[in-house]
């Protein structure tokens, strides 16, 4: 029968066709679609890796931030108290240079003056930026 045999041909160019667009999707498209998948998840894990390490670093370099500002300030501290230190020691050896020569009475006083004031100013290194003392124990030779 014609009728029989016309089904016949169009489900045969019908199962035909499906199994190339079959095939393809099996041979092509699919492999496709899973190399795709696999490198967005491979882009999604990367990411995700690297964000969270931006992120220690990011905490890192704030914790290492606050650190030095915490040192800065002690060492700050530690300096400006050595130099009132410095300053407070200056002043003194001054006070006592300064009763010294009221007391001197006689040559001999001066000499043990000068000697004192000469050993101060060594002690305090130069002398000469801030107090100009070279110059004030020159003026007693």
């Amino acid at each position: 029968d014609k009728n029989q045999e016309a089904l016949a041909t169009h489900w045969n160019g019908t199962t035909s066709s499906l199994g190339n667009q079959l095939s393809l999707f099996t041979d092509q498209i699919s492999p496709a679609i899973s190399n795709w998948e696999t490198q967005v998840k491979s882009y999604n894990d990367f990411y995700t890796a690297w964000q969270a390490e931006a992120s220690q670093l990011e905490a890192d370099a704030e914790a290492q931030y606050v650190q030095s500002l915490t040192n800065l300030e002690k060492e700050k501290t530690a300096w400006l108290a050595a130099m009132e230190k410095e300053r407070n020691d200056g002043m003194t050896q001054w006070t006592n240079l300064y009763q010294q020569a009221g007391q001197m009475q006689n040559q001999s006083d001066y000499v043990n003056f000068v000697n004192n004031a000469n050993a101060t100013v060594n002690g305090v290194g130069t002398g000469n930026i801030a107090t100009n003392t070279s110059y004030i124990v020159s003026k007693f030779d």
